[in-house]
């Protein structure tokens, strides 16, 4: 008569097993991105210049104009006080935490035994937490490398909105752009496109809890307008790059991305 197997080799064995399969999923999954694979229609040069222009001459308005008043700004108490209790939304924590959690976890079932649907939808899940994961953590790099460069001051500094001291050690020399407000940039952009029917509530709210970083005096409002702008622009990049692997996105009119519908968001062709 065998002997009941111990708990703990069991376990063991299963544990153990992890990495292969991690590597195994991770591989499919390059596989099927490789196979689906095509080619994009460029946007137009003209929209897309004519946004860029937009950015850049909002942003020198703001930094012309804005940025002296706001930094002397006196905002009424209730104001302040609701600012400064919704801020923290733009903390990239909140988005990046549960995306690599959920691909994590994903990466590690077992898919090898799932027909294809399930394997589709499973794989459906795991684009989503990779595009919010890319999305967001990408433009935050690129956000601190910028800020983390120019070190420019931030209001509370009192130094003024043109004072620069590149290169700085300390976070009160890393004002410009706002990494709180590309975080916002990119999820308004990301649920823009995820819920189109919303987006005429979606935009001002990311743009008024962008905002609130203004409020409480840790940004002027050109480094908000800046973040925003940056973060927006990555998660519609991101999108696009996604349409051409043919996962959640495809391409819309003028180019632009849009999600994909009445079907699988990760559908086969």
């Amino acid at each position: 008569m065998n002997p009941m197997p111990q708990p703990a080799p069991i376990l063991r064995t299963r544990l153990s097993a992890l990495p292969r399969r991690s590597r195994e999923n991770a591989l499919r999954a390059l596989h099927v991105a490789r196979r689906r694979r095509s080619t994009l229609r460029p946007i137009s040069s003209r929209t897309l210049f004519l946004l860029v222009l937009g950015c850049v001459i909002l942003t020198g308005i703001a930094v012309l104009w804005l940025d002296p008043a706001a930094a002397a700004a006196d905002w009424p108490d209730w104001i302040f006080s609701l600012a400064h209790s919704l801020t923290d939304i733009g903390l990239s924590g909140w988005y990046l935490v549960p995306a690599a959690i959920a691909l994590i976890g994903l990466n590690l079932t077992d898919w090898q035994g799932l027909s294809r649907r399930p394997f589709l939808q499973l794989h459906q899940w795991a684009c989503i937490a990779s595009y919010v994961l890319l999305s967001v953590g990408l433009s935050g790099i690129l956000i601190n490398a910028i800020k983390y460069t120019i070190g420019r001051a931030r209001p509370y500094v009192g130094e003024g909105h043109l004072h620069f001291d590149p290169f700085p050690a300390s976070a009160s020399f890393a004002s410009f752009p706002s990494g709180h407000s590309a975080t916002l940039g990119a999820v308004t952009a990301i649920l823009c496109l995820f819920f189109p029917r919303w987006r005429p509530v979606i935009l001002p709210a990311g743009i008024l809890l962008a905002g609130t970083r203004i409020i409480i005096g840790v940004h002027f409002p050109s480094d908000v307008i800046a973040g925003f702008s940056i973060g927006f622009a990555f998660a519609v990049a991101m999108a696009l790059f996604y349409a051409r692997l043919r996962c959640l996105f495809r391409q819309g009119a003028g180019g632009y991305p849009q999600l994909r519908r009445r079907r699988l968001l990760y559908s086969p062709r």
